[in-house]
């Protein structure tokens, strides 16, 4: 519903969870966890008295961060741009790792499959090569992905979707969605919302369950029973297909 009404305003934020799921997340949360207050990306370096939120984290707003703090990423390729992890920190992914999404479309295509894949972030490139099915087209900017797909659309039994910012802004994201349906490729998605305009199967995170998990992980670390620097992605998922509905 959400994604009907971003193609139809021309407000489409594919690559970051919606403000809906991130309240969510922060419901879940607060379970767990009462006092809690949010450093907005740029605003680091403030002296923290309590446990801090860095939400949305970009390289330049963890720097300095003073106090332990929870970091929330939008996806994995987020996480590349950070160069390092600060010990005073954990870091909570809110997208599934892309090693889990090809096991997904292995699930719904038990036979072998060709997945074609576009991205713009460098590492989840190299990382395709691990995969023989996988065949990836790396992005540099929006104006390559109608040329970058069309160089895939003949090779491919299916294309994975995954969030990226250059990829997916509001006409390549028509563009891909359109050309998949002439072209009778099945598209993965990587939200509720991409399902509902028409992909054949994506996945369903838990958030509420998850910010709870993450409440309990950080109130373990402020407590000093775990330690810092480690990335945490979801458990709590499933996958919505078409014939489920």
């Amino acid at each position: 519903m959400f994604l009907c009404q971003a193609l139809a305003n021309g407000t489409i934020q594919l690559s970051e969870p919606t403000h809906e799921e991130c309240l969510v997340f922060l419901q879940g949360l607060k379970v767990s966890m009462k006092d809690f207050r949010f450093v907005a990306p740029g605003k680091a370096g403030i002296d923290v008295a309590s446990p801090t939120i860095v939400w949305g984290a970009k390289r330049n707003s963890i720097e300095g961060l003073k106090g332990k703090s929870l970091i929330v990423l939008f996806t994995e390729a987020s996480l590349h741009n950070l160069e390092k992890i600060p010990k005073s920190s954990i870091v909570f992914v809110m997208d599934i790792k892309f090693r889990d999404k090809i096991g997904l479309v292995r699930r719904l295509f038990p036979r072998p499959a060709r997945i074609g894949v576009l991205t713009s972030d460098k590492e989840i490139f190299k990382e395709s090569k691990n995969y023989s099915a996988v065949l990836a087209q790396y992005v540099v900017g929006p104006g390559e992905v109608p040329l970058s797909f069309r160089a895939l659309i003949d090779r491919i039994d299916v294309f994975l979707a995954i969030p990226d910012q250059v990829v997916f802004n509001y006409y390549s994201t028509l563009f891909l969605l359109r050309e998949c349906a002439l072209s009778g490729i099945p598209v993965i998605g990587f939200s509720e919302d991409m399902f509902e305009y028409g992909a054949l199967a994506s996945y369903r995170i838990d958030f509420y369950r998850e910010g709870m998990r993450m409440g309990r992980i950080f109130k373990n670390f402020l407590l000093n029973r775990c330690h810092g620097g480690v990335v945490f992605f979801p458990k709590n998922y499933r996958i919505i297909k078409r014939d489920d509905h």
